[in-house]
């Protein structure tokens, strides 16, 4: 582990300890929680392992369950999974999300909840030393919570996207989420964002998609609109690609309208967006229709009939 990223991850413990802990847990003495593991965001699997632990298990319990580590600072930070290791002066290690969600403390203070997926992902974190939430996971955070505590799930629309609205609402109720709801940006009340999980349907144009796209480097974005267009940038920040039409993208973050802030691993917000109607169409599509097109990705950009994983 980096002395750079070791001190950013102390600051961000330093935000207020919000993953508050209401127990979906059932009475029963064992849990079932997957683990994954991954290299260079997602786009290199290295295990998929599905086990059972004692009730009480962290997510270091998880890990050296599944795989040959090495920890330090205390058994808190990864230091080499299955003998990959950061090596000076690269600035690539190990980080760890729990239902597609960031933590703010080390994998032996982060308890894991029946049916969690914690991902560890060996990364470049030149560009961005925090990523907040990942897309590549869905239906989680909404169907198991964030620490056991189940949130519900808000899906804001643009008035356009009513049918896709409704369907995404469909798809995660079939998932088995339960507490789930839409309504039309047009009639939001802002203060019905801060505690939901979020889903914003819309346009770049959209209000919440432009004040998420304004903040879009504290948000862990890897695309964002500018110029009349969508530029993607890779894991060094070099733009990869760009598009002016008929774009998609699918984005997670920590819910920027939570009233205590980024990082305190509460609730998400995820952008479904595009460049133009048929951007968002074909993103909303992607996400109701095959997430298993862009399963472990960070995020997503679909374009031309293809789902394209981002960084």
């Amino acid at each position: 582990m980096r002395i750079g990223l070791i001190f950013a991850l102390l600051l961000i413990s330093l935000l207020p300890a919000g993953c508050g802990v209401q127990s979906q847990q059932g009475e029963g003495s064992d849990i079932t929680a997957r683990a994954v593991i991954t290299k260079d965001f997602g786009k290199e699997l290295i295990l998929d392992e599905t086990v059972t632990l004692k009730k009480d298990a962290t997510v270091r319990d998880l890990l050296i369950s599944v795989a040959d580590v090495e920890l330090t600072y205390g058994g808190r930070f990864i230091e080499a999974i299955e003998d990959i290791s950061s090596k000076a002066p690269v600035k690539e290690d190990w980080l760890y999300y729990v239902n597609g969600v960031s933590f703010n403390k080390g994998i032996a203070e982060t308890r894991i909840f029946d049916g969690d997926v914690v991902s560890f992902d060996f990364q470049d974190w030149r560009f961005r030393t925090f990523t907040p939430a990942l897309a590549g996971y869905f239906p989680e955070p909404f169907l198991h919570g964030v620490e056991g505590a189940l949130r519900p799930a808000l899906i804001v629309y643009e008035s356009s996207f009513i049918d896709e609205a409704r369907a995404l609402e469909d798809r995660l109720k079939a998932a088995g989420v339960k507490e789930v709801s839409a309504v039309s940006a047009e009639h939001l009340d802002d203060s019905l964002l801060r505690y939901p999980h979020v889903i914003v349907v819309g346009t770049s144009s959209n209000r919440l998609v432009v004040e998420m796209n304004g903040v879009w480097d504290r948000l862990g974005f890897f695309a964002r609109f500018e110029a009349g267009g969508l530029t993607v940038y890779d894991a060094q920040g070099r733009v990869a690609a760009e598009y002016h039409s008929d774009a998609g993208v699918i984005q997670a973050t920590q819910n920027p309208w939570n009233p205590r802030g980024i990082g305190v691993c509460e609730n998400v917000a995820w952008m479904v967006s595009g460049t133009d109607e048929n951007g968002v169409r074909a993103a909303a599509q992607a996400l109701i229709e095959n997430p298993a097109g862009f399963e472990r990705a960070f995020g997503a950009v679909v374009y031309g009939g293809e789902i394209i994983s981002i960084p």
